[in-house]
């Protein structure tokens, strides 16, 4: 123990010294680079991380577990083939501890499949961290992996201003100009109040789903930037009165000015067009427009408007040459050096502001909190360092600027209280579902009543309070790693929100967990963050405390925002935390001297752990393909939407309207019309189309309807018109059939997939009840029976499911011939409701729908019953609990007290 912690102790950097000449040239940058494999392999995973937000996509996750652990075995060979010490070894141990508490979850999990994604998804977290930490041991290898950091934050900021202030209005008018994109994008017929609210209001999320997740993505960032702004300009500031050393010849110095101008102007290029696009949008009859030409439909050329050659002459032509004289000149006197500290002096500054314009957009009441609160610990840390290392005059003065320097984190990002999450209020009494909000173009503002409405926080307090209730239920086991959502609904008590996460990723890892994976977690963020203030007490070289306080900072505000969110069950936020860990380890140990060659003892424990080790990882490697395989098979080979579920639900959709109810499809014309586009999917045959309907286009003003001929090409916003429904039902089946196999060859593979057990469900009650009685309709109520009990098998505490099992087996009894079977399946039906209402105790709807079983099977019997039988009794009372059953559901819908 003792030897293990005098390895990891906090060792002091030595105060910068120049290096000593010698008649050695230094070698090429390119060479340092190649001789970084770790750092190499993490650039793209950084780079790319941000824009597969993990939650949309969720398989696609995989592709990063594979890649770190893919990165973390080369040292892990190291340490089999030379027994090679591993860094931060007991932080490690802890992280793996929580992780082997999160596997063993899955003797007592409620879902396996929930577990079994979330133990790989952390086994990449424990992995990327064993990565970042053993592989980024030199200067360059730091310095690949924080440009690349920066370069992806500098991307997802500067895209989520775009974001707001283009994208959203666009979808906005978009939804507006076609309502059936919502079904298309977010699986929902007409926009519902939680989605309507979120398109609405004007708060900036960029690529990362929600508000408050890019947040979480900026306070962990803003405070590395800021410090890495202040070690350049420091830097700068010191090369400026030194002699250059590395002047240019003239070739070199033309090829760098030509390089850096058509960078520029590239980039200028794809703004400008972005931009443009939006603030000067090219005429209809334009074929294409680049820069200051644009090309009409007939092939000839024409000139821009006025107004986007102005803004293309500042932006492509004028601001890269200006900016490449610039830098010319620099390189031309001062030499490569000075020129790189300057560009970092110029950018990083301005990266620091779009961060800050972005924090603010989100308008996250918690992400500002929690910087505000890490700036001034970790001021309150930099002064105690500052303090302890500075011997010489002036330390007053860099104590101050210190301080003014951090305290302009939170200046930079605006002033007052910031608004809090826009989530709608949990009523007290609640009759009917909340309205959806009427989407517009312009979107909503937040008004000053929103910046004070506590709303947002007493929902949180409802999920924290039903949090602590399944806590305390599960507190040695935990309901298996990756399961709050699916149990929350057990616990949930009349007025608290609606939630699958329970914004808070302490108490969510308690309650998936139990006390041991709480305890664990809990230690390995105690213990890192206590040796990492140590390192930086201990540091006296400024350069690197900045450094590592950066780091710090940008850490200890992201564990702030998990107090009130749920950053480490976000698979895109977790990734950087995670890596922002291991760097803060590799730069701290940087610098340390190179521990005394392990004793051959010590040697030999290393190769052993490190067998188990590469064991793991190719069992992890193994469980992700196999869920991968099945996942790509069903959203059609689509390798950067694997695990999206778009698809199946589209398809679902359009199942619903060639299968309206039996009798329905004549009197309501709604279910006439479907959008062309959504045709692929369920009848791909062009002749079949032919034989049961007809696209139609609306054209004119005003708009006036049009059925295409055969010939015609089909347009993008073209409807199907369905002239027979129930021919339409007989044609598209055998499509549906093979739809469906194809499915369950996929669900074959990985067997456990809960939602998809419900898919095949979904489809079978959608069948039963379009088709009329007989053997095919007699065959699909036997399958809608196999696979809700299916779906119940593999999530047993989910209550909706129990309810579709009920109705399933209601529905199976009816099929039935023998009095004996019928009545024995009704009563399992009946016990499926009462368990689904058991499950959900505070939803009036299972409530509702378990009184109206009781009240339907009580008066069945009764018919059946001769007056005074206990029989007649047992129906009475039946009738009699179901009838209190219905009043409790109509009190629950209303809010009173039980």
């Amino acid at each position: 123990m003792r030897a293990g912690r005098s390895l990891e102790k906090p060792v002091p950097t030595p105060p910068a010294s120049p290096p000593a000449e010698t008649g050695n040239a230094p070698k090429p940058i390119w060479r340092a680079i190649l001789r970084e494999p770790v750092a190499i392999g993490l650039t793209p995973l950084i780079l790319v991380r941000p824009w597969l937000d993990g939650v949309t996509y969720p398989t696609a996750n995989f592709y990063f577990v594979w890649g770190a652990i893919v990165l973390a075995c080369l040292f892990v060979a190291r340490m089999l083939v030379k027994g090679a010490e591993p860094r931060f070894k007991w932080g490690t141990a802890l992280l793996a501890g929580f992780w082997l508490v999160g596997l063993i979850t899955f003797a007592t999990t409620v879902q396996f499949n929930l577990t079994y994604r979330a133990v790989i998804i952390w086994a990449g977290y424990l992995f990327l961290f064993l990565a970042v930490v053993n592989g980024v041991r030199t200067r360059a290898s730091f310095a690949i992996v924080l440009t690349a950091f920066l370069a992806s934050v500098l991307a997802e900021s500067a895209y989520s201003l775009f974001h707001y202030q283009y994208i959203l209005p666009l979808v906005r008018e978009t939804i507006l100009r076609d309502p059936s994109l919502v079904r298309t994008r977010f699986g929902a017929d007409i926009a519902s109040a939680e989605l309507a609210h979120r398109l609405q209001v004007n708060r900036a999320f960029g690529s990362l789903l929600y508000p408050n997740a890019l947040a979480a993505f900026l306070v962990l960032s803003l405070p590395i930037v800021a410090a890495q702004a202040v070690v350049a300009l420091r830097e700068l500031w010191k090369k400026l009165p030194a002699p250059p050393r590395d002047l240019p010849t003239p070739w070199q110095h033309v090829l760098t000015t030509l390089a850096f101008w058509f960078l520029l102007a590239v980039v200028a290029h794809l703004i400008t067009e972005a931009i443009g696009m939006f603030e000067y949008p090219p005429a209809k009859h334009a074929v294409w427009r680049h820069g200051p030409l644009v090309c009409l439909g007939d092939g000839s050329l024409r000139r821009a408007g006025w107004g986007y050659l102005k803004f293309w002459s500042i932006t492509t032509a004028g601001a890269p040459l200006v900016a490449a004289a610039a830098m010319s000149l620099i390189l031309k006197k001062r030499g490569y050096r000075v020129l790189w500290l300057s560009l970092r002096g110029v950018l990083l500054p301005l990266l620091l502001v779009i961060e800050a314009a972005a924090l603010w957009l989100t308008f996250s009441r918690g992400g500002i909190l929690a910087i505000a609160a890490a700036t001034a610990l970790s001021a309150a840390l930099m002064v105690a360092a500052s303090m302890r290392a500075a011997r010489i005059r002036g330390k007053a003065a860099s104590i101050a600027a210190i301080l003014l320097l951090l305290a302009a984190i939170p200046a930079l990002i605006g002033q007052g209280p910031p608004p809090p999450a826009p989530e709608p209020p949990a009523p007290a009494a609640q009759t009917a579902p909340p309205a959806a909000i009427p989407i517009t173009k312009e979107g909503m503002d937040l008004t000053a009543a929103d910046l004070m409405n506590p709303a947002s926080f007493r929902l949180r307090v409802s999920y924290w309070q039903t949090g602590l209730r399944m806590a305390a239920d599960n507190f040695w086991t935990g309901v298996g790693l990756g399961n709050f959502g699916t149990v929350y609904p057990n616990y949930k008590q009349p007025g608290a929100g609606e939630v699958k996460a329970a914004h808070n990723d302490y108490l969510q890892a308690l309650c998936e967990t139990g006390i041991g994976g709480f305890a664990l977690f809990m230690a390995f963020w105690a213990y890192f963050m206590a040796w990492a203030a140590a390192r930086i007490y201990r540091e006296t070289d400024p350069a690197e405390r900045w450094t590592l306080v950066g780091l710090y900072a940008g850490l200890l505000a992201f564990l702030a925002h998990s107090l009130v969110d749920f950053n480490f069950f976000n698979p895109a936020l977790a990734f950087f935390a995670f890596l922002a860990a291991g760097l803060f380890v590799s730069r701290a140990l940087l610098n340390a001297p190179e521990p005394a060659p392990a004793k051959s003892t010590a040697r030999t424990a290393y190769q052993i752990v490190a067998l188990p080790v590469l064991l793991i990882a190719a069992l992890i490697c193994g469980m992700g393909l196999r869920v991968y395989i099945p996942d790509l098979m069903i959203c059609g080979y689509r390798f950067l939407a694997v695990g999206d579920d778009q698809k199946l639900d589209q398809i679902l959709s359009d199942g619903q309207f060639f299968f309206p109810p039996a009798g329905e499809a004549t009197s309501n014309s709604k279910l006439k019309a479907i959008p062309a586009r959504h045709l692929g999917g369920l009848l791909p045959d062009a002749a079949a189309r032919q034989a049961i309907g007809s696209f139609v286009v609306r054209e004119g003003n005003p708009p006036k309807v049009r059925r295409l001929q055969p010939e015609e090409p089909v347009p993008r916003s073209a409807l199907y018109v369905v002239t027979d429904i129930e021919k339409a039902k007989q044609q598209i089946l055998p499509y549906v059939e093979g739809w469906l196999s194809m499915l369950q060859r996929a669900d074959a593979l990985y067997p456990h997939d809960a939602k998809l057990a419900a898919y095949f469900m979904k489809w079978y009650d959608l069948m039963v009840f379009a088709l009329p009685d007989g053997d095919t309709r007699s065959r699909y109520i036997l399958e809608y029976a196999k696979w809700a009990q299916e779906t119940v098998r593999r999530s047993p505490r989910e209550f909706q499911y129990r309810t579709a099992l009920a109705k399933a087996l209601w529905l199976r009894a009816n099929i039935e011939t023998a009095p004996a079977a019928r009545w024995r399946f009704f009563q399992e039906g009946l016990e499926a409701y009462k368990q689904a209402m058991q499950l959900f105790p505070a939803s009036p709807n299972t409530t509702r729908a378990y009184g109206r079983a009781l009240v339907n099977y009580g008066q069945a019997i009764e018919k059946d019953a001769e007056r005074g039988s206990t029989l007649a009794q047992d129906a009475a009372r039946l009738i009699n609990e179901g009838q209190q059953m219905l009043r409790r559901a109509d009190q629950l819908q209303q809010g009173l007290p039980l």
